[in-house]
């Protein structure tokens, strides 16, 4: 499998594009000057993630794409409280029907101290269904990430999460 990857100003969800392209040189001035880029890992050609990578505050998205470059779902990872790396602290995962109709999201919110919501719905019921936990959030080592250096996103735009 051939893996490339492509640089831009932001991703536009919608559009499935970058605001503006860059060159690999000045994403990574960017990288280095702390300034917000974005990337699209493709695979074998086709466009599988795409991220906005921010360092002040740490927040990387990652958009995971279908064959129409649509996010079907997405993570994001916010700076971990204690200083060390990024932790995933909301997942999307939808539902798309056509170029952007979304009948069903699944709304994932996890935080540090172990409490997690779900949120879901489906567009033919407005009932949304919510339910709230707690976790031991040392038993999901999967939800953290050290902030990925440039260029290096295999791990964070993994689509499983699982622990081992």
């Amino acid at each position: 499998m051939s893996t490339t990857v492509t640089y831009g100003t932001l991703w536009h969800r919608y559009l499935g594009t970058f605001g503006e392209d860059l060159t690999e040189d000045q994403a990574r001035a960017r990288h280095e000057a702390r300034e917000m880029y974005a990337a699209m890992i493709s695979e074998d050609g086709r466009p599988v993630a795409a991220l906005d990578v921010v360092q002040r505050p740490p927040v990387v998205t990652v958009f995971f794409l279908d064959e129409e470059r649509r996010d079907v779902s997405t993570y994001v990872f916010t700076a971990h409280p204690d200083g060390d790396g990024l932790w995933l602290e909301q997942t999307f995962v939808r539902e798309i029907v056509d170029q952007r109709t979304i009948v069903a999201q699944e709304w994932v919110v996890t935080n540090p101290a172990g409490l997690l919501r779900t949120e879901a719905y489906t567009r033919d019921d407005p009932t949304r269904t919510v339910t709230e936990s707690t976790f031991d959030p040392a038993d999901h080592p999967e939800l953290r990430e050290p902030f990925p250096a440039f260029g290096e996103f295999a791990s964070i735009a993994r689509w499983e999460r699982t622990a081992g």
